[in-house]
């Protein structure tokens, strides 16, 4: 007589199946008995399992056998590992990972070697990035040792990014401390905006990385872009009319964007509208801003269903001609516009501080503009560059020499309105790393921005910076 399988070990996947079972129901289009369930792992497996063992497994009161987690996993189109989450998931300082998916082949080892092994604090040396499949050697001098730590980097961010992993940034990883200080210092500017005085929040995530990693090992966007959607679903429980988000940036707007869904969404359920905040002069070329809209609008749709999210574009409203230009319809591009000035939230990103022959000012001399006083740049807010003041800068044509404004987009005028002014209206700003300083500095002098989410090597180097 065969002996029956026993549970293997103290081990816990109650949440994880309840999370496979709304999965299931969604695909299914109805709602999936737990009697159905248990009868597609007996006659598709072949695998004992009645509803009254499956309700202790999903209370936690009773662990799976192997051949139970398997079959469960394969009902629900999930990997064991998912089911096995929690029991693999790691965490240090408020900051936890685990892996999703099994590492099956060597590239999605090495990704999440280098997620966990910087998560967890180990060492820039040889031994790691043998480890992540680098052959890289760090003893031989300083460049090797930043390519070393950028590729490991890009691994942990692939990770990520491709659903390998996912990474939890909790209230824990705030160093309140290093908020406050930062905080101090930056409404004892001088040249800060006195209405803002009251209203700037800073916080400041800690990395856990290790020293040996000059630059954070680049895995600051991720922390801050995993706490911006807690940040976010704060202030949108706390303001219920609050449904209109426009985003611009590059990597950590979008290392927040690719995160949204990875786990439970804290915002609430409402119908929400997206925009870009700038049409980002690529004339031949789709707008990152318009990207950014799309992948977020896709994400929400997908959790919430598309008739929940309405995402809007400077861009859509324009059409290529037979030269390959583009031909904007203007009175819809001001519709747009006009509904930009009603939006409740703004997420943007920093760029690093500006030279005179810089990526913006190349960007914007593909398209027949240049700063004025280029020297005199050191940020952009929404691809408006402004100096170390916040103090925006004059863009000419190269053809004619004449003045304009400001690009298409948000009136920075209105962030500063958003920021210092009306009430219950969020201007966040995503930075790390001690580059930024100078940059984010003249944002916040600016009054552009009411909130600063960051990490700590761009918190200690503001404080150096003011100091």
């Amino acid at each position: 007589m065969a002996r029956a399988e026993q549970p293997i070990g103290d081990i816990a996947i109650g949440e994880r199946l309840q999370e496979a079972e709304e999965g299931l129901n969604e695909r299914m289009g109805r709602q999936i008995s737990a009697r159905d369930i248990c009868k597609w792992v007996r006659e598709r497996h072949g695998v004992p399992l009645s509803p009254s063992t499956y309700s202790l497994l999903r209370s936690d009161r009773r662990s799976p056998t192997v051949q139970q987690l398997i079959a469960l996993s394969r009902v629900f189109d999930v990997t064991p590992e998912f089911l096995l989450g929690e029991l693999g998931l790691k965490g240090k300082d408020g900051i936890r990972w685990a892996r999703r998916v099994p590492a099956l082949s060597s590239d999605r080892k090495h990704w999440f070697i280098a997620l966990d092994s910087l998560l967890s604090g180990h060492p820039l040396n040889e031994e790691l990035c043998t480890a992540a499949g680098l052959k890289i050697s760090t003893n031989e001098d300083s460049d090797n040792a930043e390519q070393a730590e950028w590729e490991l980097g890009r691994l942990a961010q692939s990770a990520l990014f491709l659903g390998v992993a996912e990474l939890r940034v909790t209230q824990e990883a705030v160093d309140n401390e290093l908020s406050q200080a930062v905080r101090n210092v930056l409404i004892a500017d001088d040249k800060l905006p006195a209405a803002l005085k009251k209203r700037l929040e800073v916080t400041v995530i800690r990395n856990p990385v290790h020293s040996s990693f000059q630059n954070g090992a680049h895995i600051g966007p991720l922390l801050v872009g995993s706490y911006a959607i807690q940040v976010l679903g704060k202030f949108l429980n706390d303001n219920a009319h609050a449904n209109q988000v426009a985003i611009a940036g590059g990597f950590h707007v979008d290392s927040m964007v690719r995160q949204v869904g990875i786990l439970p969404l804290p915002w609430p359920e409402r119908t929400y509208r997206l925009y870009p905040l700038t049409l980002e002069p690529f004339a031949k070329h789709i707008s990152l801003g318009d990207v950014l809209v799309g992948s977020l609008a896709y994400r929400l749709g997908a959790i919430m269903g598309p008739e929940k999210v309405q995402g809007y574009s400077l861009r859509a409203f324009g059409y290529l001609t037979e030269d390959g230009d583009v031909s904007l319809r203007q009175r819809s591009i001001t519709t747009v516009l006009d509904q930009l000035t009603e939006i409740d939230v703004a997420v943007l990103g920093v760029g690093d501080s500006l030279t005179p022959d810089g990526p913006l000012q190349r960007v914007l001399a593909t398209q027949g503009y240049k700063v004025a006083t280029p020297e005199e740049a050191v940020a952009d807010v929404c691809l408006n560059p402004i100096n170390e003041d916040g103090e925006l800068l004059d863009l000419n044509t190269t053809s004619s020499g004449a003045g304009i404004s400001q690009l298409i987009g948000v009136d920075t005028e209105q962030l500063r309105r958003m920021s210092q002014v009306e009430k219950n209206k969020l201007v966040l700003l995503l930075a790390t790393g001690e580059r930024k300083a100078l940059s984010t500095r003249a944002i916040v002098r600016g009054g552009y921005v009411n909130h600063v989410l960051c990490d700590d090597g761009l918190a200690n180097a503001l404080l150096a910076n003011v100091s």
